[in-house]
């Protein structure tokens, strides 16, 4: 991306599932001046064991990237190519649209005609889209785990208030504790200790990768002119 010398980066599919003949509409809207311009598909014609996986990925994206875009899946975008070189994206560092948007405020989006797959097959499979939000979560996570921290704090002031009031007034809480709850009880501390620890995990493997700054991909040839 940092070998581009234009002013705005254009994106688009090759597989001419979106119309290149749209492509002025989102320019006019991008010399309005904004920094980012992105398509939004109407009446997709992807399958549906595609389009529900895109449904879930979008809502993470945006959850992610604190942002408001509809369609991050969309590849008809228009960049401010200052905004995608701030980055530096390149071999240690691959390019990505979400990381991008989250850090941008200028944003349109404008809806774009779909069309069903002539060419080829889709390179998303469902365990790269998996790896692709986990990526993101992981990237824009600030404070990762200050809601599960949150959320601790609040069971433990509601458990001091119930034995506070227990002392004031006769009434308690699951009178008869079976197996079968304390069997559920310990069950589901298990699980949240499990997704805590595969969460630090992450963190800690995606710092060792940062640290060795292993190039992703090698560029075997730059043409000039």
């Amino acid at each position: 991306m940092n070998e581009s010398r234009g002013r705005a980066l254009v994106y688009i599919d090759s597989d001419l599932q979106l119309a290149p003949e749209e492509l002025p509409r989102l320019v006019a809207e991008y010399d309005r001046g904004f920094d980012l311009v992105t398509g939004y598909r109407v009446n997709r014609k992807d399958p549906a064991f595609r389009i529900l996986p895109s449904f879930l990925a979008n809502m993470i994206m945006r959850r992610a990237s604190r942002s408001k875009v509809r369609d991050f899946g969309c590849t008809f975008k228009i960049f401010n190519a200052l905004a995608i070189r701030a980055f530096n994206f390149g071999p240690q560092h691959v390019i990505s649209f979400v990381e991008v948007i989250s850090k941008i405020d200028r944003i349109a989006e404008v809806p774009v005609s779909h069309y069903p797959r002539r060419y080829g097959s889709s390179g998303w499979t469902f365990s790269k889209l998996m790896k692709y939000n986990t990526d993101n979560i992981v990237i824009l996570s600030e404070r990762p785990f200050q809601a599960t921290a949150v959320l601790c704090l609040g069971v433990v002031l509601l458990l001091a208030a119930r034995i506070l009031l227990d002392r004031f007034f006769p009434f308690a809480i699951l009178r008869s504790i079976s197996n079968g709850l304390l069997l559920n009880a310990i069950l589901i501390s298990l699980l949240v200790n499990v997704a805590l620890l595969s969460g630090i995990g992450e963190f800690v493997i995606r710092t060792f990768f940062a640290h060795r700054a292993a190039p992703q991909y090698i560029v075997r040839e730059r043409l000039t002119r």
